[in-house]
């Protein structure tokens, strides 16, 4: 074979291509060997690797939610709507490791099934000959290999021996100690326990497994510690949201098998959307059950109302009480609830005035119609008041402090200030007028029903602590019943519009295996003919001549490789 160093001309500057060229195509030979034993190993790698395959759904987060009380009404009292969500904190709480833990315990995940070929393990899920039955309060080996070899339909042989082993506790998902080494080869029965200090669990035979395809096949399992199977999990996890104007993502799981991730793309949806219904009905769930409590309790004060009414009535045969005594213990009520009210806009309108007797900015305070007072004057007052504050708060937000604008508002907000303290203590004066009215009818009223008989007065308080547990028993059936609407009324905010389904294999791919190839079975004899070019020193060419000599070439001496034959011509006449 001819050979030539390759080195810059005369000049020094630059490589001859057309030598480059003729160097490379005299080599053929290497480019066919390379070539041909790289694309045979990669059709042999992308035949027998084992594959990973991609597996892919489409899901929708709906962030809009509708408030309970505006599908059913008002219903007061109730505050049974979750917070606004964030589209892309779901997709955080979707790949979550509290989710994804749930589905690996689900599908028991940390047990991996395996069945061996001539040159690989490929692992195997829902088509084990056989399961593993962990004893969860003891300890187990992970991180090994266990070998099964399925005997009969009774027995089975289990083998292992490996080093460095982790002894793994699942009741509190830590490792509890190392092992230096740890073996295993013993001939058990299907369903026997399997135990000693460092392990313990059954095998147990598949029924719905055909025996017989699985007795001249080797099978292997291996435990993982669970918080390393969900590291796993999520790293072959993929959530990417499909644009950034909309609420749907592209969730994909590469794995070992189609039918493994199919499930666990499932389950993880499954996992996600119970959570989430879980968090949308845990205010309703907990006010009803804060209402049967308070039904049982009223419901045991309700009937021992009715009994004592009963028994007084048939003891002390009273049947009724005279129009005159309920017409005044109604009068009665009414005018303490005036009292009540009457008391609590005094104490309103003396909590202002203290307020801007302390002179606090009051841009936090309540408005009179919050508290149910109807007062329109001062109502008006106060919104003026707590919008000349939020300006004034936004002027010493933008450091504007010197403005003349902000002398004003401060002006504006003083005067507003003297207004609602003048209509306050006016108020104050009249509503303490107004009291001491009502009070005095509740004391003549009072001195009127106790000239009433005793046992009418006896009775009508216990008719009306009757009919007061009854009005409250009846209002927590109701707020009972709306909030049991509002849980069975609470939709999933996520919805599947694809199922998992598979999307192609990602491992090995044919494209960038069969490209590898090519590129390395091109660069070996490039780099082995510029190599050995590089550490050639001897004269090959009439070029090599040419190049190094200023003298011209007269002629050339033929030789022939084979030194076994003095006549060349004779021996070799076409060489």
């Amino acid at each position: 074979m001819e050979e030539r160093n390759i080195s810059d001309n005369g000049s020094g500057n630059f490589i001859d291509a057309q030598e480059v060229i003729k160097l490379l195509g005299r080599n053929w030979h290497l480019f066919v060997f390379f070539l041909s034993v790289a694309l045979v190993i990669a059709l042999i790698f992308y035949k027998y690797a084992p594959a990973k395959y991609r597996v892919g759904a489409t899901v929708k987060i709906n962030i809009q939610e509708t408030t309970p009380a505006d599908q059913f009404g008002n219903m007061e009292g109730l505050r049974l709507a979750p917070p606004p969500k964030d589209f892309e904190n779901e997709l955080l709480v979707l790949g979550s490791s509290s989710i994804i833990e749930n589905v690996v315990k689900n599908l028991n995940l940390t047990t991996t099934y395996y069945v061996k070929d001539k040159y690989f393990k490929q692992e195997i899920y829902k088509t084990s000959p056989y399961f593993v039955e962990l004893t969860v309060d003891h300890f187990q080996p992970i991180q090994t290999l266990f070998s099964i070899v399925i005997l009969d339909e009774t027995e089975f042989r289990i083998t292992m021996d490996e080093k460095n082993i982790e002894i793994y506790n699942y009741t509190n998902n830590s490792v509890a100690y190392e092992l230096p080494e740890l073996e295993l080869d013993e001939t058990y029965r299907f369903g026997e326990l399997i135990e000693n200090r460092h392990m313990s669990f059954k095998i147990i035979l598949n029924s719905e497994f055909d025996i017989n395809t699985a007795l001249d096949r080797k099978y292997l399992f291996s435990l993982s510690a669970l918080y390393d199977q969900i590291g796993i999990m999520q790293s072959t996890l993929a959530i990417e949201p499909a644009s950034e104007e909309s609420t749907v993502a592209y969730v994909n799981i590469t794995g070992n098998n189609i039918a493994k991730s199919v499930d666990f793309l499932n389950s993880l949806f499954d996992n996600y959307i119970f959570r989430n219904l879980e968090k949308k009905n845990f205010l309703a769930t907990n006010t009803i059950d804060y209402i049967e409590d308070q039904l049982a309790s009223i419901s045991d004060s309700l009937l021992f109302t009715e009994q004592q009414l009963q028994d007084f009535r048939r003891n002390y045969q009273v049947l009724d009480i005279a129009d005159k005594a309920n017409r005044m213990y109604a009068q009665l009520d009414e005018y303490k609830t005036q009292q009540r009210d009457l008391e609590r806009q005094n104490s309103y309108y003396t909590q202002i005035q203290e307020y801007f007797t302390r002179n606090m900015n009051s841009s936090d305070l309540l408005a009179p119609s919050s508290m149910g007072i109807e007062d329109p004057v001062i109502n008006t007052l106060i919104g003026e008041l707590t919008t000349a504050n939020n300006e004034r708060n936004t002027f010493i937000a933008n450091n504007q402090q010197l403005s003349p604008a902000f002398a004003t508002m401060n002006s504006t907000i003083e005067s507003l200030k003297t207004s609602i303290s003048e209509n306050i203590r006016y108020s104050i004066s009249n509503t303490q007028v107004q009291l001491n009215e009502v009070k005095g009818r509740i004391s003549l009223l009072n001195a009127e029903i106790n000239k009433l008989p005793q046992r009418q007065r006896e009775l009508i308080g216990i008719e009306r602590q009757f009919n007061l547990n009854s009005e409250i028993y009846t209002y927590l059936l109701q707020k009972r019943a709306e909030a049991q609407i509002i849980k069975v009324s609470n939709l999933p905010d996520s919805e599947i519009i694809e199922f998992p389904k598979y999307q192609g294999k990602s491992f090995p791919d044919a494209t960038i295996t069969f490209a590898l190839a090519i590129f390395i079975g091109l660069m070996i004899p490039i780099a082995i003919i510029f190599l050995r070019s590089f550490l050639n020193e001897t004269v090959r060419t009439r070029e090599d001549v040419e190049r190094i000599s200023p003298y011209p070439v007269l002629s050339e001496i033929l030789h022939h490789s084979s030194s076994a034959f003095q006549n060349v011509v004779t021996e070799f006449p076409l060489s």
